[in-house]
């Protein structure tokens, strides 16, 4: 007479490993993909974050803009050359609402694949503090508005008045972001 079973057979034991295997390459596999989602999802937040912000930093700059001369010879309130913009930036405010004294010359430049922000004080010209403003720009373009889209500001002649422009518009290139494109509208601007 048979004894009852009392365990499993070896090869009941290679099924059920097997199938447990499978199981759990499945499930690594789904984890791998949910976990390579989650990071390409981050990086694209934070490049994203990291352009709102720069866009943010030149629109503050925007709005705070005054029509004063550049210096440098020409009279332009706003000064295109190639990649790079320039004006000066109005008095800013601070927290307790009192205005601060100076005024500065706002520069926007790229150099090399980094947007920088230059700001120096209009009276001294020469005490530049630059700062990076956003990384990985293939390219930026900027025009003003003054009758019609024009990629530079014409001089105006001594005895005229120097007028900011009535809009800014700036063109970025990212590797991501291949054509982001924003305008701006100046102080003085509105109807």
């Amino acid at each position: 007479m048979r004894r009852p079973q009392q365990g499993f057979t070896l090869l009941e034991l290679l099924i059920a490993m097997s199938l447990f295997s499978l199981i759990a390459v499945a499930c690594w596999t789904l984890f791998d993909g949910v976990v390579r989602a989650e990071r390409a999802n981050t990086r694209v937040h934070t490049q994203l974050g990291e352009l709102q912000r720069a866009m943010r930093i030149i629109e503050q700059d925007a709005v705070h803009a005054v029509a004063v001369a550049l210096p440098g010879g020409e009279r332009q309130a706003v000064r295109v050359d190639g990649s790079s913009i320039s004006w000066v930036r109005g008095n800013r405010r601070n927290v307790r609402d009192l205005a601060r004294g100076t005024q500065s010359i706002v520069r926007y430049r790229l150099d090399g694949d980094v947007l920088w922000r230059d700001e120096a004080p209009l009276e001294r010209a020469n005490e530049i503090v630059s700062l990076p403003v956003l990384q990985a720009v293939s390219k930026v373009s900027w025009q003003v508005y003054v009758d019609g889209w024009q990629p530079a500001m014409a001089a105006v002649a001594r005895r005229e008045a120097v007028a900011l422009p009535r809009g800014l518009q700036v063109q970025l290139s990212l590797p991501r972001y291949p054509d982001v494109r924003r305008v701006l509208l100046l102080p003085g601007s509105a109807p």
